[in-house]
């Protein structure tokens, strides 16, 4: 595979990059890259200021996009959706991706939050969590995914911990 080169022709401050993916094809998404800096051109020599490699082993691809910042001496300041691996981390692990269950609104943050009981999240990078559908629960905090109400229970509310029993008789609805 060929590097992609931007050659903007004069010195250039990088503040930031952003990199997305397309909504057409997910084995096209990008899952591993890396950036490289030259202060003396296209030829080099070449420093990484950062890497990424994302293990979507058992995880649908969140379809959205990855975005780094920079801060001004060039070290990766972690985004939403991610968590600082330690101040003192190499830039090409210093962002940890938040898995789902778990998500991060705000950058530059410690830790990823737990999603509550009623809403999960399904993709890494989260930056919000989802709230279950009616006929769906999520019982435990971190959740990935909302569960069906089983057979004779149901739940008419979204974000729901638990489902209900069905009345059986008239009697029944009136012990409800």
């Amino acid at each position: 595979m060929k590097p992609l080169v931007f050659d903007f022709g004069r010195k250039v401050t990088v503040d930031g990059y952003r990199w997305a993916t397309g909504f057409d094809a997910p084995g096209r998404d990008p899952v591993e890259w890396e950036m490289h800096v030259s202060r003396d051109g296209k030829d080099g020599p070449w420093t990484l200021l950062h890497k990424e490699s994302l293990d979507l082993t058992g995880v649908e691809s969140p379809r959205n996009e990855w975005a780094e910042k920079l801060n001004t001496k060039g070290v990766v300041k972690c985004s939403k959706g991610k968590y600082i691996n330690g101040e003192n981390a190499p830039a090409s692990t210093r962002c940890l991706n938040c898995l789902p269950g778990l998500y991060q609104k705000r950058e530059e943050q410690a830790s990823c939050a737990k999603c509550p009981p009623g809403k999960y999240t399904k993709h890494i990078t989260s930056v919000a969590c989802s709230v279950c559908p009616q006929g769906k629960y999520a019982k435990r905090e971190s959740a990935n995914k909302c569960t069906a109400c089983p057979d004779g229970k149901f739940q008419k509310s979204e974000g729901a911990k638990s489902c209900q029993i069905l009345a059986k008789t008239l009697a029944d609805l009136d012990e409800l």
